[in-house]
């Protein structure tokens, strides 16, 4: 969508240009056909000019849609690659499962092979959430952030009921807002002792709006600093923090959008962006 929005804002600018020269020649003809210095040979080039005005905004147009096309197809092209790979993956881990699972219960180790189970049905569900994302830049950093998690003992999990396939919102600007909200969760459960980490992230759309939901188990926020966590340079971690939200909420507002925190029993960051 940023690219066909860049796209557009250039066809603008060259309509803008051309026009603006074309209105010139046209103004120079007309007032020189006034005052009776121009011929009828004069009038015909005019009308030649015009008509190669209106084809030179066509093949414009035509240019700059062509780039948009093969730019789709490159990102739909990845996005295959991408999910064939996965299922590749899925599948040759499928037949390192099994084996381990029928030796576990080949010694009866009932215990251990429902835990484990357990644990590869949590990253199929999360692979198979995953494929339902068409932003393939919200899907890398999701599944990066998995493995994050995984690395410090938190389970990841998503519930995507929209492909947020026309999210209008820069690469970059995606990376800030849930990679922060994330890193926080992550930096809040590390800190803790508890027997069972979770994030959980929701993605869903309304009528006019894409929603998401990033929630944890860890403790809530403290009533007393809510109004003050996207304050700049406001945190509970020490000096040279508490940045991270604050750029988040205006990422977020620069779209139209809103963020704010639940602190009632679901404890989350709640996201609305505009669909355009």
């Amino acid at each position: 969508m940023n690219y066909l929005n860049e796209n557009k804002a250039a066809f603008r600018i060259i309509t803008f240009f051309l026009t603006q020269t074309f209105i010139i020649l046209l103004a120079a003809r007309v007032s020189n056909f006034y005052h009776k210095q121009i011929d009828l040979p004069d009038l015909f080039l005019t009308i030649i000019a015009l008509s190669n005005f209106i084809i030179a905004i066509f093949i414009i147009k035509a240019f700059l849609n062509r780039d948009f096309l093969n730019n789709q197809i490159s990102l739909y092209k990845n996005f295959t690659n991408e999910t064939i790979s996965m299922m590749r993956c899925e599948r040759h881990d499928f037949i390192n499962h099994l084996q381990v699972v029928y030796g576990l219960v080949f010694r009866k180790e009932h215990e251990a092979a429902k835990e484990y189970l357990n644990d590869i049905g949590i990253n199929f569900r999360f692979n198979s959430q995953l494929l339902n994302l068409k932003n393939i830049y919200l899907r890398f950093l999701l599944q990066n952030k998995k493995n994050l998690a995984f690395e410090n003992g938190i389970t990841l999990t998503i519930d995507v009921k929209s492909s947020v396939e026309n999210l209008n919102m820069a690469s970059t600007d995606i990376t800030t807002i849930f990679g922060n909200l994330i890193d926080n969760a992550i930096d809040v459960l590390k800190e803790i002792t508890k027997e069972e980490k979770k994030i959980e992230i929701e993605i869903f759309e309304t009528k006019n709006y894409y929603c998401f939901v990033i929630k944890d188990s860890g403790p809530r926020i403290n009533i007393e600093t809510i109004d003050f966590i996207f304050e700049k340079g406001f945190s509970t971690k020490g000096a040279n923090r508490g940045y991270g939200l604050p750029l988040v909420r205006d990422i977020i507002q620069k779209y139209n959008g809103q963020v704010f925190y639940d602190d009632t029993h679901n404890k989350s960051f709640n996201i609305t962006i505009p669909k355009r």
